[in-house]
Protein backbone atom coordinates (compact mmCIF):
# COMPACT_ATOMS: atom_id res chain seq x y z
CA UNK A 1 0.00 0.00 0.00
CA UNK A 2 1.10 3.58 -0.63
CA UNK A 3 2.33 5.46 2.40
CA UNK A 4 0.68 8.66 3.61
CA UNK A 5 2.10 11.77 2.01
CA UNK A 6 3.59 14.60 4.04
CA UNK A 7 0.31 16.48 3.54
CA UNK A 8 -1.65 13.47 4.82
CA UNK A 9 0.58 13.29 7.90
CA UNK A 10 0.19 17.01 8.57
CA UNK A 11 -3.60 16.80 8.25
CA UNK A 12 -3.76 13.74 10.52
CA UNK A 13 -1.53 15.54 13.02
CA UNK A 14 -3.85 18.54 13.14
CA UNK A 15 -6.88 16.29 13.65
CA UNK A 16 -5.23 14.52 16.58
CA UNK A 17 -4.12 17.80 18.13
CA UNK A 18 -7.74 18.99 18.08
CA UNK A 19 -8.95 15.63 19.46
CA UNK A 20 -6.47 15.90 22.33
CA UNK A 21 -7.39 19.52 23.04
CA UNK A 22 -11.12 18.74 23.03
CA UNK A 23 -10.66 15.90 25.48
CA UNK A 24 -8.45 18.11 27.66
CA UNK A 25 -11.18 20.78 27.66
CA UNK A 26 -13.54 18.28 29.26
CA UNK A 27 -11.12 17.81 32.15
CA UNK A 28 -10.51 21.51 32.74
CA UNK A 29 -11.43 22.87 36.16
CA UNK A 30 -14.95 24.26 36.34
CA UNK A 31 -15.91 23.21 32.82
CA UNK A 32 -19.65 23.03 32.18
CA UNK A 33 -21.41 20.63 29.85
CA UNK A 34 -23.54 23.45 28.40
CA UNK A 35 -20.46 25.49 27.49
CA UNK A 36 -18.89 22.56 25.67
CA UNK A 37 -22.13 21.85 23.84
CA UNK A 38 -22.35 25.47 22.67
CA UNK A 39 -18.74 25.45 21.48
CA UNK A 40 -18.86 22.08 19.71
CA UNK A 41 -20.17 23.22 16.27
CA UNK A 42 -17.52 25.94 16.03
CA UNK A 43 -14.84 23.52 17.23
CA UNK A 44 -15.55 21.10 14.40
CA UNK A 45 -16.07 23.85 11.82
CA UNK A 46 -12.69 25.41 12.63
CA UNK A 47 -10.96 22.10 12.07
CA UNK A 48 -12.77 21.42 8.80
CA UNK A 49 -11.75 24.85 7.55
CA UNK A 50 -8.17 23.63 7.66
CA UNK A 51 -8.94 21.18 4.86
CA UNK A 52 -8.62 17.93 6.81
CA UNK A 53 -11.87 16.36 5.62
CA UNK A 54 -9.97 13.67 3.73
CA UNK A 55 -8.42 12.25 6.90
CA UNK A 56 -11.11 13.08 9.48
CA UNK A 57 -12.90 9.89 10.49
CA UNK A 58 -16.66 9.79 11.20
CA UNK A 59 -15.92 8.88 14.83
CA UNK A 60 -13.61 11.88 15.21
CA UNK A 61 -16.15 14.20 13.61
CA UNK A 62 -18.78 12.92 16.01
CA UNK A 63 -16.47 13.39 19.00
CA UNK A 64 -15.39 16.90 18.01
CA UNK A 65 -18.88 18.03 17.05
CA UNK A 66 -20.44 17.39 20.45
CA UNK A 67 -19.52 17.78 24.08
CA UNK A 68 -16.63 15.41 24.90
CA UNK A 69 -18.36 14.75 28.21
CA UNK A 70 -21.16 13.07 26.26
CA UNK A 71 -18.80 10.68 24.45
CA UNK A 72 -18.59 7.01 25.49
CA UNK A 73 -15.83 6.28 27.97
CA UNK A 74 -13.77 4.23 25.50
CA UNK A 75 -13.84 7.12 23.00
CA UNK A 76 -12.58 9.56 25.61
CA UNK A 77 -9.93 7.10 26.72
CA UNK A 78 -8.63 6.80 23.16
CA UNK A 79 -8.63 10.59 22.79
CA UNK A 80 -6.60 10.90 25.98
CA UNK A 81 -3.82 8.85 24.35
CA UNK A 82 -3.63 11.05 21.24
CA UNK A 83 -0.42 12.73 22.41
CA UNK A 84 1.56 9.54 21.82
CA UNK A 85 0.56 9.48 18.15
CA UNK A 86 0.99 13.24 17.82
CA UNK A 87 4.63 12.97 18.90
CA UNK A 88 5.29 10.20 16.36
CA UNK A 89 3.66 12.14 13.52
CA UNK A 90 5.52 15.33 14.43
CA UNK A 91 8.76 13.34 14.36
CA UNK A 92 7.88 11.84 10.95
CA UNK A 93 7.50 15.37 9.56
CA UNK A 94 10.81 16.41 11.11
CA UNK A 95 9.10 18.97 13.34
CA UNK A 96 10.87 17.56 16.41
CA UNK A 97 14.46 16.24 16.51
CA UNK A 98 13.79 12.81 17.95
CA UNK A 99 11.14 10.39 19.06
CA UNK A 100 10.28 10.29 22.75
CA UNK A 101 11.52 7.23 24.59
CA UNK A 102 9.34 4.42 25.86
CA UNK A 103 10.02 5.17 29.51
CA UNK A 104 7.54 8.03 29.88
CA UNK A 105 4.30 9.37 28.48
CA UNK A 106 4.33 12.40 26.22
CA UNK A 107 3.36 15.40 28.33
CA UNK A 108 0.79 18.05 27.29
CA UNK A 109 3.64 20.59 27.26
CA UNK A 110 4.75 18.92 24.04
CA UNK A 111 2.11 21.05 22.29
CA UNK A 112 3.35 24.32 23.76
CA UNK A 113 3.82 26.74 20.91
CA UNK A 114 2.55 24.15 18.43
CA UNK A 115 1.42 26.08 15.34
CA UNK A 116 -2.29 26.41 14.65
CA UNK A 117 -1.63 25.99 10.96
CA UNK A 118 -2.99 24.59 7.73
CA UNK A 119 -1.57 21.25 6.57
CA UNK A 120 0.29 22.97 3.72
CA UNK A 121 1.89 25.38 6.19
CA UNK A 122 3.10 22.51 8.35
CA UNK A 123 4.52 20.74 5.31
CA UNK A 124 6.30 23.92 4.19
CA UNK A 125 8.30 23.91 7.42
CA UNK A 126 8.77 20.15 7.55
CA UNK A 127 11.79 17.96 6.89
CA UNK A 128 10.07 14.59 6.40
CA UNK A 129 11.89 11.48 7.58
CA UNK A 130 12.93 8.87 5.06
CA UNK A 131 11.02 5.63 4.63
CA UNK A 132 14.00 3.80 6.14
CA UNK A 133 13.83 5.95 9.29
CA UNK A 134 10.10 5.38 9.61
CA UNK A 135 10.52 1.64 9.07
CA UNK A 136 13.12 1.49 11.84
CA UNK A 137 10.89 3.44 14.23
CA UNK A 138 8.01 1.06 13.44
CA UNK A 139 10.22 -1.95 14.15
CA UNK A 140 11.15 -0.51 17.55
CA UNK A 141 7.50 0.16 18.41
CA UNK A 142 6.67 -3.39 17.34
CA UNK A 143 9.43 -4.70 19.59
CA UNK A 144 8.06 -2.90 22.64
CA UNK A 145 4.53 -4.18 22.04
CA UNK A 146 5.94 -7.69 21.54
CA UNK A 147 7.58 -7.41 24.97
CA UNK A 148 4.27 -6.37 26.53
CA UNK A 149 2.43 -9.26 24.94
CA UNK A 150 5.14 -11.69 25.95
CA UNK A 151 4.75 -10.62 29.56
CA UNK A 152 1.01 -11.21 29.25
CA UNK A 153 1.68 -14.75 28.02
CA UNK A 154 3.97 -15.35 30.98
CA UNK A 155 1.37 -14.05 33.44
CA UNK A 156 -1.29 -16.31 31.90
CA UNK A 157 0.98 -19.30 32.32
CA UNK A 158 1.15 -20.01 28.58
CA UNK A 159 3.72 -22.73 27.79
CA UNK A 160 6.72 -21.51 25.77
CA UNK A 161 7.14 -22.56 22.13
CA UNK A 162 8.86 -25.84 21.41
CA UNK A 163 12.62 -25.57 21.69
CA UNK A 164 12.60 -23.05 24.55
CA UNK A 165 12.58 -23.72 28.29
CA UNK A 166 10.71 -20.52 29.10
CA UNK A 167 9.48 -17.23 27.66
CA UNK A 168 12.16 -15.53 29.74
CA UNK A 169 14.76 -17.34 27.65
CA UNK A 170 13.09 -15.93 24.51
CA UNK A 171 13.02 -12.43 26.01
CA UNK A 172 16.71 -12.55 26.90
CA UNK A 173 17.62 -13.64 23.38
CA UNK A 174 15.41 -10.96 21.77
CA UNK A 175 16.74 -8.27 24.10
CA UNK A 176 20.34 -9.20 23.32
CA UNK A 177 19.69 -9.07 19.57
CA UNK A 178 17.85 -5.74 19.86
CA UNK A 179 20.65 -4.24 21.94
CA UNK A 180 23.25 -5.40 19.44
CA UNK A 181 21.23 -3.81 16.61
CA UNK A 182 20.84 -0.58 18.65
CA UNK A 183 17.08 -0.94 18.92
CA UNK A 184 17.48 -0.92 22.72
CA UNK A 185 19.88 1.47 24.41
CA UNK A 186 20.49 -0.65 27.49
CA UNK A 187 19.45 -3.85 29.22
CA UNK A 188 18.89 -4.73 32.86
CA UNK A 189 19.38 -8.37 33.81
CA UNK A 190 19.09 -9.34 30.16
CA UNK A 191 15.71 -7.64 29.76
CA UNK A 192 14.25 -4.49 28.22
CA UNK A 193 14.72 -1.51 30.55
CA UNK A 194 12.01 0.87 31.74
CA UNK A 195 12.17 3.24 34.70
CA UNK A 196 15.62 1.85 35.52
CA UNK A 197 14.21 -1.64 36.02
CA UNK A 198 13.96 -4.83 34.05
CA UNK A 199 10.61 -5.01 32.21
CA UNK A 200 9.76 -8.24 34.03
CA UNK A 201 9.97 -6.38 37.35
CA UNK A 202 7.49 -3.59 36.51
CA UNK A 203 4.53 -3.37 38.86
CA UNK A 204 1.03 -3.74 37.43
CA UNK A 205 0.46 0.01 37.04
CA UNK A 206 3.74 0.69 35.27
CA UNK A 207 3.21 -2.31 33.02
CA UNK A 208 -0.30 -1.18 32.05
CA UNK A 209 1.06 2.25 31.09
CA UNK A 210 3.98 0.76 29.15
CA UNK A 211 1.66 -1.56 27.24
CA UNK A 212 -0.78 1.20 26.29
CA UNK A 213 2.05 3.50 25.26
CA UNK A 214 3.56 0.84 22.99
CA UNK A 215 0.14 0.10 21.49
CA UNK A 216 -0.51 3.73 20.58
CA UNK A 217 2.99 4.26 19.21
CA UNK A 218 2.74 1.15 17.02
CA UNK A 219 -0.62 2.30 15.66
CA UNK A 220 0.96 5.59 14.58
CA UNK A 221 3.99 3.94 13.01
CA UNK A 222 1.93 1.29 11.24
CA UNK A 223 -0.11 4.12 9.71
CA UNK A 224 3.02 6.06 8.75
CA UNK A 225 4.39 2.97 7.02
CA UNK A 226 1.29 2.52 4.88
CA UNK A 227 -0.27 -0.42 6.71
CA UNK A 228 -3.76 1.07 7.00
CA UNK A 229 -6.20 0.27 4.16
CA UNK A 230 -6.57 3.44 2.06
CA UNK A 231 -4.55 5.20 4.79
CA UNK A 232 -7.66 5.36 6.98
CA UNK A 233 -6.46 6.02 10.53
CA UNK A 234 -9.42 4.25 12.07
CA UNK A 235 -8.58 1.09 10.13
CA UNK A 236 -4.91 0.99 11.12
CA UNK A 237 -3.93 -2.47 12.42
CA UNK A 238 -2.44 -2.55 15.89
CA UNK A 239 -0.90 -5.99 15.46
CA UNK A 240 2.83 -6.36 15.91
Amino acid sequence: MARPTAHDIAARLLVLVRVHQWEAAAGASGVELAALERGAPQNLAELREKGVEGVLSPAEASFLGASPLAAPEHVRAEASWALEAIASLAWALGLVPELPGYEALVEPEFLSGFPDALPAELVAGAKPRSDAEKDRARAIAELWLWRARTRELIERGTPPPRGFKSFDEIVRKAASNAHRNKFLAELVDGDFTLFGRAYRDLDAGAFSTARSLALERLRAHNWLCGRAPDNRWERTPIDA
